[in-house]
């Protein structure tokens, strides 16, 4: 790692910090029933993060609405319908203003679909929000490939999973886990590593 590569990273973790303090209060001031907890942390680290792998602003700007929404679930396990659906928009005028509408609408569909039919049949695997979310998520991996998508399907029960075995070795047995983190974290990582 070089020096100026250390450099833009902590140009855009302190960048990320003030942005994530500004926009908690901003949630705060909005909805008093959202909590985004750790958010300025969380953006501080993701926009470091992606500076690092020389990520554009188009995932700097999903790197944002993810730990927005992310740290929304942590702190009241939900996600807001307004933002989720306002997701789902922009990912639909990405894939038409990019020329990919029809892979984004392929992935949005599948990943929506498989997350309502577990929904469904298990409605205590997770809650509608990440049901919602799928969907603007699916959407834009698509847009990034089958690797891309694949993995967005498959990492976040996985870390959930993880996350849900070390809650309880910890010997919290009751206590419910947010989906909504791992699906967030997955997507960033897959677009993040794809060469797209």
């Amino acid at each position: 790692m070089t020096t100026a590569s250390l450099g833009w990273a902590l140009a855009f973790g302190s960048i990320g910090w003030g942005i994530g303090i500004a926009t908690e209060r901003t949630v705060r001031g909005l909805a008093l029933s959202w909590k985004a907890v750790g958010l300025p942390l969380v953006l501080s680290v993701v926009w470091s993060a992606g500076s690092l792998l020389g990520c554009g602003i188009s995932l700097g700007l999903l790197g944002w609405w993810c730990s927005v929404l992310a740290c929304i679930d942590i702190g009241c396990r939900r996600l807001p319908n307004s933002l989720t659906g306002a997701g789902a928009i922009v990912a639909l005028l990405l894939g038409a203003f990019s020329g990919d509408i029809a892979p984004m609408l392929v992935g949005a569909a599948a990943l929506f679909g498989s997350y309502l039919l577990v929904h469904v049949c298990l409605p205590t695997a997770f809650g509608a929000g990440d049901v919602k979310l799928a969907w603007p998520l699916g959407g834009v991996a698509a847009m990034a490939g089958l690797d891309a998508w694949a993995l967005v399907a498959i990492l976040p029960p996985l870390l959930t999973g993880l996350v849900g075995v070390a809650i309880t070795a910890l010997g919290h047995r009751n206590c419910t886990i947010p989906h909504g983190p791992s699906m967030c974290l997955s997507t960033l990582l897959a677009l993040a590593a794809s060469p797209t």
